[in-house]
């Protein structure tokens, strides 16, 4: 009996509202449409997906854009990123990202790309739910510099983070590298000392060292808080002892482990042709942008 190979799927999942920040805040606005709105954003997003598609040359794409619906979060801690903009339409088409979110969207409409847009979770949410359902058997590169993002890396999980010539791919070993852990410690040691991106508090007094240091001697908070008569010295026993409630409640807050239903399956958003060899202003003139 002869043995059918399936051949491994290179899978592309890139968080939106990354890529559009970056392109929005990051390049100067002089790039216009037909009737004079700015659209840096539009070009620098889908230039920088074509190049990151010509590098990986992926057999599925989608892009999963963050709608801030998400509400568990903020009912587990009401801080939760109460440092961030919530409201864009009240700000001038110059300073609001999401102004020109259409234009990137029939964009990649043209592109035969599929994105979603996320209600009810986050689009982190979604992005770790594919990963987990596709791993096996596929290679996984997610694109984003969220490093919430980074505990989904390992075995067949990259995360790219688009940076123009600084760009990284990083792998299970650089995170080990640049952090001194392993990426599926990272929700942990978030856990205790916090995370100012998303305004959650971590445990006053414990720093990044003494959270490194717990991690690599008990492996996760969950270790951590039933051998807690093993955590030397005192001082800091006492300390995680008296916040255990906040370090549990930033650990749901950042694990990324919701189970939901996904909007697509693997085969909706495989690339089926190969626009993406278009050059971005051949794509804006022929959806009438420019």
């Amino acid at each position: 009996m002869i043995k059918r190979i399936t051949m491994k799927k290179k899978i592309l999942l890139i968080d939106g509202n990354c890529v559009l920040f970056r392109m929005f805040f990051g390049l100067p606005n002089r790039i216009l449409d037909s009737s004079g709105k700015p659209i840096h954003a539009v070009v620098g997003f889908i230039g920088t997906l074509l190049k990151i598609t010509d590098i990986f040359k992926p057999t599925h794409l989608l892009v999963v854009f963050d709608t801030e619906t998400s509400l568990y979060r903020k009912i587990i801690n009401p801080d939760y990123k109460n440092n961030r903009i919530k409201d864009w339409s009240v700000y001038p088409l110059n300073k609001n990202p999401f102004a020109q979110l259409p234009y990137i969207l029939r964009s990649l409409d043209f592109l035969n790309w599929k994105y979603y847009e996320a209600l009810n979770v986050e689009a982190d949410d979604i992005i770790a739910a594919y990963t987990r359902k596709y791993t096996n058997n596929n290679e996984i590169i997610i694109v984003s510099n969220d490093s919430d993002l980074m505990q989904l890396i390992g075995g067949n999980v990259k995360l790219y983070y688009p940076y123009g010539k600084k760009s990284v791919l990083y792998t299970k070993i650089e995170i080990e590298k640049k952090y001194g852990i392993k990426p599926e410690m990272i929700p942990d040691f978030k856990a205790l000392v916090g995370d100012k991106t998303d305004n959650i508090k971590g445990v006053a007094g414990i720093g990044e060292k003494t959270a490194k240091n717990l991690l690599l001697n008990f492996g996760k908070i969950e270790n951590i808080l039933t051998k807690l008569d093993n955590v030397k010295p005192e001082g800091l026993k006492i300390k995680i002892y008296k916040n255990k409630e906040l370090i549990l409640k930033n650990l749901s807050i950042i694990k990324l482990e919701k189970d939901m239903e996904l909007p697509y399956q693997l085969d909706d958003f495989k690339i089926i042709n190969t626009l993406y060899r278009w050059k971005t202003m051949e794509i804006l003139r022929e959806i009438n942008i420019i």
